[in-house]
């Protein structure tokens, strides 16, 4: 199952339209959408505007991959769980939010195993062909045995 969120800001059109557009010529591969405030309805999967954290979690634990915008939480929260993450972010130069921050995320992200990064509707189609190519992330929320090592030298030190 792909799980598409947008976040709960704002809508995000263009993501939902796209993901759409590719569905209907998927109509197999299974896909459920939290949209929020956007206008854009799909017409080839499942989806709501708003997901309760509980139910949120329970998509994102169910998925085979992740489509999002480049919000934080639900970037890092694919990486804990180990889950490909594929980042559409919003421009401001098309009035999808009032910075290139998420441009900026993005570029960032680019490094990160389990992360890939569609700039375009192109890219989105090429990754959504071929999910697989995504590897997950080793991304952990314990610190690695190094640092705490180190930590605890320098507090019994």
């Amino acid at each position: 199952m792909i799980f598409l969120t947008v976040g709960t800001q704002f809508g995000f059109n263009r993501l939902v339209a796209a993901v759409d557009k590719w569905a209907s010529n998927n109509l197999g591969v299974e896909v459920f959408a939290q949209v929020g405030s956007g206008t854009y309805i799909p017409k080839n999967f499942g989806w709501c505007r708003y997901l309760h954290p509980v139910d949120f979690e329970k998509n994102m634990t169910s998925a085979e991959l992740i489509v999002s915008h480049a919000g934080m939480g639900t970037i890092i929260d694919s990486l804990v769980m180990a889950k490909p993450c594929l980042v559409f972010p919003r421009r401001a130069d098309l009035n999808e939010h009032r910075n290139d921050h998420q441009v900026a995320t993005c570029n960032k992200l680019s490094e990160f195993d389990g992360c890939r990064i569609a700039w375009d509707e192109i890219d989105l189609f090429r990754y959504l062909d071929n999910p697989w190519g995504i590897v997950s992330s080793t991304l952990s929320v314990h610190a690695p045995e190094e640092l705490l090592l180190a930590i605890d030298d320098f507090i019994c030190s």
